[in-house]
């Protein structure tokens, strides 16, 4: 039986194309950072202390829209590996102050070219991966108010209302633009490109949507 809204087939979804471009994005990255000894959760980990040292658990975990727990394990690796400090505040105990290392700082020289070597990959101009990176800020900011499910039990037919339509609308226009590209290692350079400007310019900062603990 065919749903005529279509509400339910992958492509039309804007949440798969963020997530399968997500997974590219990290595709991308593994061969770059593998030559500097870390992972992508790491390398965006390292990315902030690398802006601001002495922050604590709390606050890196909130520049990277995760939770403490899971950050947790990710840092004491990286304290393994020498690059960073985790030490009590003397004022709170339950707050755990992160400071980088000399070698974790010395490894900011070493990661210096990945930006350019990502954006050079993109083949787009800084307005369109701006104008991009605003699109999605905007998406990630939005909190929409989800309606009660229809049942099909009661014998309601689902309804293609205003926010399918939209919704719909948004995944055709992002796979078009996709579809641009000759495949999709190269959509993943564009949104790396996206992700790390903030190295070099915070305000053009993509935070990453989610951020698993490797």
């Amino acid at each position: 039986m065919t749903d005529t809204c279509d509400s339910l087939l992958l492509n039309n979804q804007l949440c798969f194309a963020l997530h399968s471009t997500s997974l590219l994005m990290t595709k991308v990255y593994k061969p770059l950072l593998q030559a500097i000894g870390l992972t992508y959760p790491q390398y965006l980990a390292m990315m902030v202390l690398w802006e601001e040292d002495g922050l604590t658990v709390g606050e890196i975990s909130s520049r990277l829209l995760t939770d403490p727990g899971s950050l947790t394990p990710l840092l004491k690796r990286l304290e393994a590996e020498g690059l960073l400090s985790r030490t009590r505040s003397r004022n709170d105990e339950r707050v755990v102050v992160v400071e980088l290392t000399a070698t974790g700082r010395a490894l900011r020289d070493k990661a210096i070219d990945i930006p350019q070597c990502i954006l050079g990959a993109s083949g787009m101009q800084m307005e369109q991966l701006q104008k991009l990176q605003a699109d999605l800020l905007e998406l990630r900011s939005f909190r929409p108010n989800i309606p009660p499910c229809r049942s099909r039990l009661a014998g309601e037919k689902p309804e293609c209302d205003a926010g399918h339509q939209a919704h719909r609308v948004i995944a055709r226009d992002f796979r078009r633009q996709a579809g641009s590209y000759r495949d999709w290692d190269e959509l993943g350079n564009l949104y790396c490109a996206l992700n790390i400007c903030a190295i070099h310019s915070p305000r053009h900062l993509l935070s990453a949507q989610t951020f698993s603990a490797k």
